[in-house]
């Protein structure tokens, strides 16, 4: 005679068993995350700031770099890279700087506005 398998404590032991497991995962990245430490990362992270890329080409862009005391704009290609202008004005950086404060947007304003446009596609 075969014995009909339970299954209810079948999927009970496998929803156990992938629980078991996912907690491990989720512990072992918090402890991989909380004891290892970047070693790229510095005291100053903001120190250099990638401002905008506008791609002119295949693999071929202009970046606006924000370093300490000055405004970078490079040519970058697949081949190399190259310094195209240094803007070191401070009156320059420190309206760009406040143009930047006001042109930026919150998450919730930008989600608001899309999700705007598709409930009136939608009414």
């Amino acid at each position: 005679m075969n014995a009909v398998p339970d299954l209810t404590m079948t999927a009970i032991k496998m929803v156990v068993a992938l629980v078991v497991v996912l907690i491990f995962v989720i512990a072992l990245y918090y402890l991989v995350k909380r004891f290892i430490q970047n070693p790229i990362s510095n005291e100053n992270e903001d120190s250099i700031k990638i401002i905008s890329n506008k791609y002119i080409g295949i693999k071929k862009n202009l970046c606006l770099v924000e370093v300490p005391g000055a405004l970078l704009l490079l040519g970058v290609t697949n081949e190399q890279i190259s310094c195209l202008t240094k803007i070191e004005d401070k009156e320059i950086i420190n309206n760009y700087r406040s143009e930047k404060k006001i042109e930026q947007k919150t998450f919730a304003s930008h989600l608001q506005k899309m999700s705007s446009k598709y409930l009136k596609k939608n009414i």
